[in-house]
């Protein structure tokens, strides 16, 4: 009877250290998951702010454009002052654009998305 005993008590440690160990391991994964939901949090406001600036920026390419083309078609006619406001317009709001771009990129142009 004693040997059963003992027995037992020693298959009930080792239950425990399991269970211990299981705990451990469980607290592990709940932590881990923990970090990846933050990661994920963090990535998608990267990526929807990501898509808002590359909208911003395509607009303000798209309008610099415009402005630029203007500018020249003015610059045909006998209003030259005009003309020029709007060349110097178009060129600043794609000097703005190039700088936001270089500040997005860390110092590097790679495209005009």
């Amino acid at each position: 009877m004693s040997s059963e005993m003992n027995g037992l008590e020693s298959e009930l440690c080792t239950a425990r250290d399991v269970l211990k160990e299981r705990d451990k391991a469980i607290d592990r994964l709940k932590h881990d998951l923990s970090d990846e939901r933050d990661e994920t949090s963090r990535l998608s406001q990267m990526v929807k702010f990501s898509r808002q600036t590359t909208t911003l920026n395509q607009l303000c390419m798209t309008v610099a454009s415009i402005l630029a083309g203007l500018a020249a078609d003015v610059s045909k006619s006998i209003n030259t002052e005009l003309a020029k406001l709007i060349g110097v317009t178009a060129l600043a709001l794609l000097i703005v654009l190039l700088i936001a771009l270089r500040g997005q990129s860390g110092g590097r142009v790679d495209s005009v998305s």
